[in-house]
Order: structure tokens, then sequence, then C-alpha cells
């Protein structure tokens, strides 16, 4: 099943998603940290097999702005992701961690 994540946008509030939950939950990480975690092995991944391999979709968080501000190019999207990259990055960062504690 395709993960959704919250797109790489610093110096805004982070939305909370499941898989930024599950990180910092196993590894104690701050959420911006885990966050850029997340996105950099997102972009590895994305290097190594390409973008439409691995991006399956991308959606504005709110949508309601894109309508009211058609040109503003800063703008947060929903980016989701194929489950195999998710569970490369679930793995990576959770490394090392016990999770049954």
């Amino acid at each position: 099943m395709p993960t959704e994540i919250a797109s790489l946008n610093t110096g805004r509030a982070l939305p909370c998603y499941d898989l930024l939950d599950e990180i910092t939950d196993a590894t104690g990480t701050s959420r911006s940290d885990a966050h850029a975690a997340i996105h950099a092995l997102l972009a590895d991944i994305v290097g190594i097999d390409g973008e439409d391999a691995v991006i399956l979709s991308q959606r504005p968080q709110r949508p309601d702005l894109v309508q009211s501000n058609p040109h503003d190019l800063d703008i947060d999207h929903w980016v989701t992701i194929t489950d195999d990259a998710a569970q490369t990055i679930r793995a990576v960062l959770t490394a090392g961690t016990d999770e049954t504690e």
C-alpha cells in the first residue's frame, strides 16, 4: 500500500503523517530531523530508481490555496511514495533500534 508523506518545505510547521510518527517513535528523533532524514533517503532512492518509479502522485495539502492563488510557488504537497520506498526508509532509519521496547 502506498505511503503519503509531507513535501520538504522548510520553515513551516510539519503536518502529521504516519511515516514521520513511526520514525520519531522508533528513534526518539525530533520531528524536523526525522522529516529531513526521510526526504534525504527519498532523494537517494529517487536518484537510484527514478522519480517515476518512486513518486506515485502529489497533491496540494491545501487545495483551496491553489484555487485562490494559483501563481503561488510556495505550496506544500502530500507526496505519495511506493511501499518499497517507504519500507526502505523505515528500515534504514530504524536500523539498530528495538521497536519491541
